[in-house]
């Protein structure tokens, strides 16, 4: 099913757009979250 899913949004190039924009908005916002973890310690 998901894999079904991905296959539809990577054909459609806005969705897949949306799709990568996400998910690099999120490990962005992890990495920013470790980083200020780290330096408040």
């Amino acid at each position: 099913m998901a894999a079904q899913t991905l296959g539809t949004r990577t054909m459609r190039v806005e969705e897949l757009k949306k799709l990568m924009e996400s998910k690099f908005v999120d490990v962005l916002r992890a990495v920013a979250a470790e980083a200020e973890g780290k330096r408040v310690q």
